[in-house]
């Protein structure tokens, strides 16, 4: 028996098109999981009632993986169907050497930045087609959560640094408007509009009324 070798991680993709969040890694009898930076290979079968489908009619396959919430997508591929099996066999399937499609990413494609104190994340995976219909028409054939871990090794490099979604100092103190000079500024924290007193030296949270049909504002009690 020749021993096996590892050349990337594989990730073996079931996936029960007729099912809900149906993509599972095969090999690891879970949802897909991997470390951060690794090369990797996602082999995909599709079926339906548990049964290899007929893939002749896909023109193009993309797996894309986002950000739980859907807004970033991190990691993409689509390959055509010169790189699509049509029929796999059920015996080469179960044998881990026959799939519909394998659809390899490089340890620097799969090298993001964790949020801050996170060694693992979910993220959202799709694996969708187009079929070759006129026009093409675009089926999802599965979806799954997909965990990106933190190895601590760091053989692709450090990930790259995100935006901050936070206010630097400086762009925070520009916030602060001053108004009359020596006699108020505000500043707007978490979506409330405050003034300052020189009269008092305290914040008060800024109190809107209507006055000869203008909407005002005057100090109300002093908050933090």
């Amino acid at each position: 028996m020749t021993s096996p070798i590892l050349t990337r991680k594989r990730i073996r993709l079931k996936i029960e098109t007729d099912k809900w969040d149906s993509a599972r890694d095969i090999l690891a009898s879970a949802t897909p999981k991997m470390y951060r930076g690794n090369d990797c290979q996602f082999e995909i079968g599709l079926f339906w009632h548990s049964e290899l489908i007929d893939a002749s009619n896909i023109a193009s396959l993309t797996l894309s993986i986002w950000t739980a919430d859907r807004k970033t997508r991190m990691a993409t591929k689509t390959i055509s169907t010169a790189d699509i099996t049509a029929a796999p066999t059920s015996a080469g399937w179960d044998a881990g050497s026959e799939q519909h499609a394998s659809i390899p990413f490089t340890g620097t494609e799969m090298n993001w930045m964790l949020f801050e104190g996170k060694t693992e994340e979910n993220y959202f995976l799709v694996v969708a087609g187009i079929t070759n219909n006129s026009p093409g028409r675009e089926i999802t054939y599965g979806t799954s959560v997909f965990t990106l871990v933190e190895d601590a090794e760091g053989a692709a490099g450090s990930p790259p640094v995100n935006n901050p979604n936070y206010y630097t100092q400086a762009e925070a103190d520009a916030r602060f408007v001053q108004l009359n000079g020596d006699q108020y500024s505000f500043r707007i924290r978490d979506g409330f509009l405050h003034f300052y007193t020189q009269e008092d030296g305290s914040w008060h949270a800024a109190i809107p009324k209507l006055q000869d049909g203008l909407l005002t504002f005057t100090p109300g009690p002093p908050v933090d």
